[in-house]
């Protein structure tokens, strides 16, 4: 029973920490939008998981939802990598 209260908190937390990204995203534009979806995907793929897992559906949480927010979380990454890297050597051609 407390494993379904703490996954239920948790989920409740993290959906409603996802609305800022969200929010964010509908206010920008350009590479940061792309940034910030990618981040609001993974937080409610990542909820969801939290959820389910609360529900009992094991199976579902561990097979399909938390392996989908994993490789979000991984292309959120890269996506800041790449973008870091790109304004990184935009400065230094500037430089030049």
């Amino acid at each position: 029973m407390e494993d379904t209260s703490l996954n239920i908190f948790n989920a409740i937390l993290i959906l409603s920490i996802g609305a800022i990204p969200a929010f964010l995203a509908l206010k920008t534009s350009g590479n940061v939008r792309i940034l910030l979806i990618t981040l609001t995907l993974f937080t409610i793929i990542h909820g969801i998981y939290h959820l389910s897992d609360a529900m009992g559906l094991d199976v579902l949480a561990d097979s399909v939802f938390r392996p989908i927010s994993v490789g979000i979380l991984i292309i959120f990454g890269l996506i800041g990598f790449k973008m870091g890297r790109k304004n990184t050597m935009k400065q230094g051609t500037m430089k030049h």
